[in-house]
C-alpha cells in the first residue's frame, strides 16, 4: 500500500509541475500575443495617419491643378482678345494708311 500511495504522490507531484510548466508558457505566449497586439495597433495609427496625409496633399494638389486651369483658361480669353485687338488695331491701320493715301491723291 505505501507503495501505491508513493506511486500516485509522484504522479500527482508530476503532474503539478506539468501544469505549472504550461500555465508559464500560456502566461507568456499571452504576454508576447499583447505585445504583438499593441504594436499592430500603433501600427495601423500610423499607416492611419499617414493616408489622411496622403489624402490631404491630393486635395492640395487637386485644388492647384483647378487652380492652374483656371488661369490657363483666363490665358487662353486673354490671349484671343489680344488677337482681336490686333487685328483692329490692322484693320485701323489699313483705313488709315488708305485715307492718307486718299488725301495725297487730293492734295
Amino acid at each position: 500500500m505505501d507503495e501505491n500511495f508513493s506511486k500516485t504522490r509522484r504522479n500527482c507531484t508530476e503532474k503539478i509541475k506539468i501544469s505549472r510548466i504550461i500555465m508559464k508558457m500560456s502566461k507568456r505566449n499571452k504576454e508576447e500575443f499583447s505585445k504583438k497586439n499593441e504594436t499592430s495597433s500603433e501600427n495601423y495609427k500610423e499607416l492611419h495617419g499617414e493616408e489622411k496625409d496622403f489624402q490631404n496633399n491630393n486635395e492640395y494638389v487637386q485644388k492647384k491643378q483647378e487652380g492652374l486651369s483656371k488661369k490657363d483658361e483666363n490665358f487662353s480669353e486673354n490671349k484671343e482678345k489680344l488677337h482681336g485687338e490686333e487685328k483692329d488695331l490692322q484693320g485701323n491701320n489699313e483705313d488709315v494708311q488708305k485715307k492718307q493715301e486718299g488725301l495725297l491723291e487730293e492734295g
